[in-house]
């Protein structure tokens, strides 16, 4: 163990892990916001697209990344984001959620940039329906009733496993206020 070893248990025993935690998260998803951006950015660059001759690309482009990783715009309620913090978790997150089920979001993309979040979004949802036909052939269970609040994950025994990176939640309370339903789990 050594002392350098007591040297830094002393220090993460002084130290808050949850800190650390939150810390390390959020430097892991600033830097895939930056990698996602930078990739889009050298697509748009050989398109032709600079910041001079179509800034709304860039800014589109952005926007979709912040969206993307959970980051969205409050809109009018910017402002107010601490406050909607201590009554929602993660109101940012909920925007982004929204936008990205949204086709008018999509659509008020600069054009370059909606064909880019476009692929995104079919990619995803091309994985996770691949995931989730080849689990429900292999013998899972699925509920695929959209008022569930099961709906589109695998059941293997008592684990759930949820393809769907949480953006179930959304369409299952869409789905319900829509049929005035919900599905009961027995």
């Amino acid at each position: 163990f050594g002392l350098a070893g007591k040297k830094a248990f002393d220090v993460w025993k002084k130290a808050n892990p949850y800190k650390a935690t939150e810390r390390a998260y959020t430097g892991y998803l600033n830097a895939m916001r930056v990698q996602r951006f930078a990739e889009g950015f050298d697509q748009l660059k050989r398109e032709g697209k600079t910041f001079e001759n179509a800034p709304e690309e860039y800014k589109s482009w952005s926007s979709y990344v912040n969206n993307a990783t959970g980051r969205g715009n409050l809109g009018g309620l910017e402002k107010s984001a601490q406050a909607l913090q201590v009554a929602f978790f993660s109101p940012r997150k909920i925007a982004a959620r929204i936008n990205l089920l949204n086709p008018a979001y999509y659509a008020k993309l600069a054009p370059e940039a909606r064909k880019m979040a476009m692929k995104d979004f079919v990619t995803f949802l091309g994985v996770t329906g691949g995931a989730i036909l080849l689990a429900k052939q292999a013998g899972a269970d699925v509920d695929t009733d959209p008022r569930s609040s099961n709906f589109m994950k695998i059941k293997i025994g008592n684990t759930y496993i949820d393809f769907l990176a949480g953006f179930g939640q959304e369409i299952v309370l869409i789905a319900r206020v829509v049929t005035g339903q919900a599905k009961s789990q027995s």
